[in-house]
């Protein structure tokens, strides 16, 4: 069996700079329990700027999405679901921002989806920090997986997620 972490901390050095590099594979079990960890680390060794990996990432867990932006956004909403009835519910920051005086650049291309384009989309409507790739992968959809009678099942898309600013959270 090869586990492989969700979160990786690295850094990288250019000239006199330090930089600190997440990677994020995904938003799995062990994703919060690792970023804690690699935020400590940052917070010790005092890096000039953080870049987020969150290219292929393919998402996972919305609380991870709101978890880790918690720790770069200084309150208030990092995603909104929107049921088919015009409902909404805000997804509001869970911790203090630890890692908000930090410069960001985020990674992104097309195999970043879902909980990564969550997070990603509230970085940058909140002025957080830049994001650098290409066009995400384009899942900004709520789905409920319905089993049926046959033992088949139908995925069914019930709300979509809004960035902060209230822009679609596909193909950011």
């Amino acid at each position: 069996k090869i586990t492989v972490p969700s979160v990786t901390l690295d850094y990288k050095t250019s000239g006199n700079k330090k930089i600190a590099v997440i990677t994020v594979r995904q938003f799995g079990d062990d994703t919060a329990s690792l970023f804690d960890k690699a935020a400590s680390d940052i917070l010790n060794a005092k890096p000039n700027g953080i870049i987020l990996d969150l290219r292929n990432n393919p998402g996972g867990y919305l609380d991870g999405a709101v978890n880790l932006g918690s720790y770069f956004i200084d309150g208030g909403t990092i995603v909104t679901e929107v049921e088919k009835n015009d409902q909404k519910k805000d997804y509001k920051t869970v911790r203090r921002a630890t890692l908000k005086d930090f410069p960001l650049a985020v990674l992104v291309n097309d195999g970043s989806a879902s909980a990564a384009e969550i997070l990603a989309g509230a970085i940058r409507d909140r002025d957080r920090g830049e994001l650098i790739g290409t066009t995400t992968f384009g899942k900004g959809s709520v789905q409920i997986l319905e089993n049926l009678s046959d033992g088949s099942a139908v995925k069914i898309t019930i709300a979509k997620w809004l960035t902060p600013n209230g822009t679609g959270i596909d193909k950011l």
